[in-house]
């Protein structure tokens, strides 16, 4: 998987991708939380997954800037916790 950014610039390593899911359940979903019409374009994947699926968890980031990279540490965290990731923006 290759990490990228909207300001064109790649912070850290390539990570290599995992294998396709044959389910949600018992996953913990990682969302990169952005404001406006992105958050509740976002919200609304988030509660589907949660009604589809039996998630074990649910972990939220806010970001400060939209269009800013996620910080390192905010991707450090996610891949520590997560099991699959939603980040999105809007324009």
């Amino acid at each position: 998987m290759k990490i990228v950014s909207p300001v064109g610039a790649l912070e850290q390593e390539p990570l290599p991708a995992v294998g396709g899911f044959t389910s949600l359940d018992g996953l913990t979903l990682g969302v990169i939380q952005l404001s406006g019409a992105a958050a509740e374009f976002v919200d609304r994947i988030v509660e589907r997954l949660s009604s589809d699926f039996k998630l074990a968890g649910i972990i939220r980031h806010l970001k400060d800037v939209d269009m800013a990279p996620s910080p390192p540490e905010v991707l450090a965290d996610m891949r520590r916790r997560a099991d699959l990731v939603i980040s999105a923006y809007g324009h």
